[in-house]
């Protein structure tokens, strides 16, 4: 079993928690350095001996406070601030992997610290008090009109802040995040890199269409067909899942379908009801498009969805 197919075994268990598939990911893109992931969960753990017995204040004291963990703002883009075992070893970060490291640290000493996936800048929020943190720039408690002042910072006017922007997010939209940072990281310029990184985010649960789609576009654009071919496979099940109300629309379209398959029918039969002629040519052109609305009705009833194409491969074409 390889990186990809264990971290898709973590990321789909019935309980899944940030530590292991972070460790996972630095893992997989670092395979000259042999990142122990073992290793990375103890780190984990020492730092909570370190801590027992806190509440969320000292906990964020404790890692952000005291300059244990910082904000890397000398060089904000470097992918090591990415990567869980370099942001343990160095104490450096960016937002989102900070943190992780008080998320993970918070579970381990009994602090119930969520994420919060704030667009432009990631937080974190004690569960219990609804205060809120931005380790990247400290260990003070922020209230929301604070964190507004945040966003409003890094977008300058071109978003407007929503209530919405500090819900919390699950741990699969997390780990999506930080791969979205590492794929825009001079990681990506090497290939291999950049497949793993796009394999193991293809194998998070519950993205959408889009993101899906959007994976499976690099993926063929780097050289990677098959990659493409299998990603694809899961924008379809996505869309299937997608609309609570799939089955009351998969019968209006079995409806609309029924209705097209009617009106052809009764213009082949009687063609002077519709003002022409009946040549050979219309004649062929509406039959085709009866058959394509039996096959339409044919495809909804069977599967629930129309395939519009089939794709195939022979090697890597």
């Amino acid at each position: 079993m390889n990186d990809v197919d264990v971290f898709e075994m973590i990321v789909t268990a019935p309980v899944v928690e940030l530590d292991h598939p972070v460790a996972m990911i630095a893992r997989g893109l670092r395979p000259h350095r042999a990142v122990d992931v073992g290793s990375v969960l103890h780190q984990f753990d020492e730092l909570a001996v370190e801590l027992r017995g806190s509440n969320f204040a000292t906990l964020c004291d404790g890692l952000f406070g005291s300059g244990r963990f910082r904000g890397n703002l000398e060089n904000y883009g470097d992918p090591e601030n990415s990567l869980i075992d370099a942001v343990l070893e160095r104490g450096l970060g960016i937002p989102i992997m900070l943190g992780v490291v008080a998320i993970e640290v918070g579970r381990r000493v009994g602090v119930r610290v969520q994420p919060i996936g704030m667009p432009g800048h990631f937080l974190i929020q004690d569960a219990t008090s609804g205060s809120f943190c931005d380790p990247f720039h400290g260990s003070d408690l922020l209230g929301a009109r604070a964190c507004k002042s945040l966003h409003d910072g890094v977008f300058r006017g071109r978003r407007l802040f929503s209530e919405r922007d500090l819900a919390a997010v699950t741990v699969p939209a997390v780990l999506s995040r930080i791969l979205n940072n590492l794929e825009q990281s001079s990681l990506a310029n090497d290939r291999e890199q950049l497949e793993l990184m796009l394999l193991l985010h293809s194998r998070i649960p519950t993205l959408s269409s889009a993101e899906y789609l959007s994976i499976a576009t690099r993926l063929d654009a780097i050289g990677r067909p098959s990659g493409a071919g299998n990603v694809a496979e899961r924008v379809v099940t996505a869309l299937r899942n997608s609309d609570g109300n799939s089955e009351l629309r998969t019968f209006l379209l079995i409806g609309v379908s029924i209705a097209v398959l009617i009106f052809v029918g009764v213009l082949l039969l009687q063609p002077s009801r519709a003002g022409f002629s009946g040549s050979r040519t219309t004649m062929i052109g509406l039959s085709l498009v009866l058959g394509g609305a039996i096959g339409n009705i044919y495809d909804r009833i069977v599967s629930g969805m129309v395939t519009d194409f089939l794709e195939f491969y022979v090697g890597q074409w």
